[in-house]
């Protein structure tokens, strides 16, 4: 996150797996603690609960964001 930020990034997403996993909610409390820490918007979390389908459609989804 911090890399990102430092290269320009505000607008930096994170999709995640499973959501019942230890592995899973230390990512993500790892991405709201450095979201929090560079003032960035946290509103790119998504959940594709380990399914590819709805990991590509999330992809495609935030693809499609405009600045």
């Amino acid at each position: 996150m911090r890399y990102l930020y430092g290269l320009g990034h505000r607008r930096i997403a994170y999709v995640s797996g499973a959501p019942d996993t230890a592995i899973t909610e230390q990512r993500r409390n790892g991405f709201l603690q450095a979201t929090s820490e560079c003032g960035i918007d946290t509103s790119f979390l998504y959940e594709a609960q380990d399914q590819f389908p709805r990991a590509a459609a999330i992809a495609q989804d935030i693809m499609a964001l405009r600045p």
